[in-house]
């Protein structure tokens, strides 16, 4: 019986009776004799006629003159053309009625058990071919044959035992050791599996079906050169097999090795233009290489010949995806689930999507389905997180995080997406030690040396922090966020040229980068380039047009240069965005210089932002309330952390407040002693 696929099986040899006959009458042997001999020299419906009119043909209505036994020939060699014929019905009717005849008839039992292997009625095979080793127990043929109809019912380890036997009982059987070693291979018994196939292909070296078949157990256990020179040999044999080019592609396309995978497929398609299977890994490989509509073609081809196939739809999903049509993928993925519900991978992906487009609550919704499926799975687990932290919902981000690093101590995304947690909720000691820890598991974690850079550079280690990005960048040269953080730390030293080649850097990879843009701006304004910061700045706000510190710097840009009422403006939007006494100041200060009467702005500052809290006593003292000494009195009177920063704002306020008053000596000394005083990293450095 013949095996599908790369397994084979003991092809059923139909031979005339070859017995010694009771005396019949002439008619009745002469045509039995013509039958046998048809039937022997391959003529299958001269057998037929020839063994219908011996046994009584109802249409000329001859009566039949055969013995009994000679009758159970004549059935006997009917049931062997219809057989041939591939009428199976007709064959297993005509193999009944010889065996009702004769019980014990060997050849009998084979032919009816491939007729009903060929129906795909397996179960009634394998009694036929039972009954055939109750009769001859030493049949090797028989034993091989049951094995491949109970593999066809799913009962992998009776099948094994029958090809076991089979080649107990004739070692020289390579249809054997092939099947045997097919069964080994799917219990991933690959090096016994390939011990057999060796066998089948020292017996038999044209065997094609061993060639395949050792090359798939050998890429099973990684052994990829060897699977390539067994196919090769396949294709070698076969020129014309499109199995053995659609295997290929698959190995080649596990290596990674894209272009070759597509030829070995498009080689495939040549032969069988509907071989969905090569559809399908050149549909993946052309997905790999980035030709999504390539690969969309295929798997849309795919669905042409197999419509209800979650595969393809999770696939094309995944090309959909990567190609910018997240609306389209997420259909796909849900296809995928509607097809078979318990494909936990789908749920996943469509749950990244969903946060993707902060859709969080079909997001968390898709990754609780997916937990259900695969409970804890470190990356979905870790994916929900990241859906709760963005709701604000830290409790259960951190609970789903922490699950996933009990259930997975190894998998760095969880420590990095916690640390991210805990970064937002303003513990960096936390935070900062996840970073560590992540780097230790993963050391070509790029992003993690980012956030770890970014929380040196919060706690003035600027050195630290600029080896970090570094880091980040040499390991990942397109990481636009590590040049921009790098750009700002270099401006924060002053180095203001190297901020700028950090920032063209980052704009060059992510040209819609808002923040370099605005970062630019700045690092330009303190290298004296104040229009080219001023166009910088506007580019920032058009890509972001809520990016509050793009309004911040190019309010105080303007403000430096004198251009009063459109630092207003800019202020005016700042203080919409991010309403502080620090930006309140800002536009008060603007408007009055641009001549614009300010009546209760000051009082406004105090009442909503407090007489204590900085800068509000420099509200207090524009309104006569304290005079100059209690005002520096109340900037050092902060923690160490902000007391230099708020003695040198005292001084710029009081610079500007001489200005009010036309006392430019006195402001041009306020101003002066600020900049002495002043970090670079304050803005009104340079107001």
């Amino acid at each position: 019986m013949s095996g599908l696929g790369v397994r084979s099986g003991t092809w059923l040899v139909l031979i005339a009776w070859g017995l010694s006959t009771s005396v019949a009458h002439a008619d009745g042997q002469s045509d039995l004799a013509s039958a046998e001999q048809a039937q022997a020299a391959g003529r299958y419906d001269d057998a037929i006629r020839f063994s219908s009119h011996a046994l009584g043909d109802p249409e000329d209505d001859s009566p039949g003159d055969l013995s009994a036994p000679d009758q159970v020939r004549a059935y006997y060699t009917r049931c062997a053309a219809h057989y041939a014929r591939h009428e199976y019905d007709l064959a297993i009717g005509d193999c009944d009625l010889a065996l009702s005849n004769r019980s014990n008839l060997p050849r009998a039992y084979d032919i009816r058990a491939h007729a009903f292997a060929a129906q795909g009625e397996h179960d009634n095979a394998v009694v036929d071919f039972g009954m055939l080793i109750r009769l001859d127990p030493r049949n090797a043929d028989a034993h091989n044959n049951r094995g491949t109809a109970y593999v066809a019912l799913g009962e992998h380890d009776k099948a094994t035992a029958d090809y076991r036997e089979a080649v107990r009982l004739d070692p020289g059987n390579a249809e054997a050791h092939n099947n045997l070693g097919w069964e080994l291979s799917h219990a991933h018994a690959d090096d016994e599996a390939i011990a057999e196939f060796d066998r089948a292909l020292a017996l038999k070296p044209d065997f094609m079906a061993a060639w395949l078949n050792r090359a798939l157990a050998a890429s099973d256990k990684g052994a990829f050169a060897a699977a390539l020179h067994d196919l090769a040999m396949a294709i070698r044999l076969a020129p014309g097999s499109a199995v053995a080019y659609r295997l290929r592609g698959d190995i080649y396309r596990r290596l990674g090795e894209q272009d070759h995978a597509i030829g070995d497929y498009s080689a495939a398609l040549k032969l069988e233009p509907t071989n969905a299977d090569a559809f399908y890994g050149r549909g993946l490989a052309y997905a790999k290489t980035r030709r999504f509509t390539l690969a969309i073609a295929d798997f849309d081809t795919v669905l042409a010949i197999r419509e209800e196939f979650a595969e393809i739809y999770f696939a094309r999903a995944g090309a959909y995806r990567d190609s910018g049509e997240p609306d389209k993928a997420i259909e796909d993925y849900g296809t995928a689930i509607r097809l078979k519900p318990a494909c936990a991978e789908a749920y996943n992906s469509r749950g990244v999507l969903w946060y993707m487009r902060d859709d969080i609550p079909h997001a968390i919704a898709d990754f609780s389905a997916t937990l259900k499926l695969a409970p804890g799975s470190a990356v979905t687990l870790t994916n929900r997180g990241m859906a709760y932290a963005k709701l604000r919902d830290y409790p259960r981000a951190l609970a789903d995080f922490n699950a996933a690093i009990s259930g997975d101590p190894s998998y760095a995304n969880a420590y990095y997406r916690r640390g991210q947690t805990y970064r937002d909720m303003g513990d960096t000691d936390r935070a900062l030690a996840d970073f560590d820890t992540t780097i230790r598991l993963k050391p070509d974690h790029a992003e993690a040396y980012t956030e770890r850079g970014t929380l040196y550079h919060g706690r003035g280690f600027a050195k630290r922090a600029i080896a970090d990005y570094s880091t980040a960048i040499g390991i990942n040269t397109r990481l636009a966020l590590a040049y921009n953080n790098r750009g700002a730390a270099y401006d924060g030293w002053g180095y203001h040229y190297k901020a700028m080649a950090d920032f063209d850097e980052a704009i060059r990879i992510a040209p819609n980068f808002a923040l370099a843009y605005d970062n630019r701006g700045y690092a330009k304004d303190g290298a004296g380039d104040h229009e080219g910061a001023l166009a910088d700045y506007a580019r920032a706000i058009e890509l972001a047009p809520n990016l509050a510190s793009a309004y911040s710097n190019r309010g105080v840009g303007r403000f430096a240069l004198g251009q009063f009422a459109e630092a207003a403006e800019d202020f005016a939007k700042l203080a919409a965005l991010d309403p502080t006494a620090y930006n309140a100041m800002w536009l008060y200060l603007a408007r009055v210089r641009a001549g614009v009467a300010q009546p209760g702005a000051l009082a406004h500052i105090q009442n909503s932002y407090g007489d204590e809290a900085w800068p509000g006593p420099v509200a207090q003292f524009y309104l006569g309330r304290i005079d100059e000494a209690q005002l520096r009195a109340k900037a050092a009177a902060s923690d160490s952390n902000n007391r230099g920063a708020q003695l040198c704002e005292s001084d710029f306020y009081l610079g500007e407040f001489a200005l009010l008053k036309d006392d430019t000596a006195r402001a041009r000394a306020q101003f002066q002693r600020a900049m002495d005083e002043c970090s670079l990293y304050y803005y009104g450095y340079r107001g």
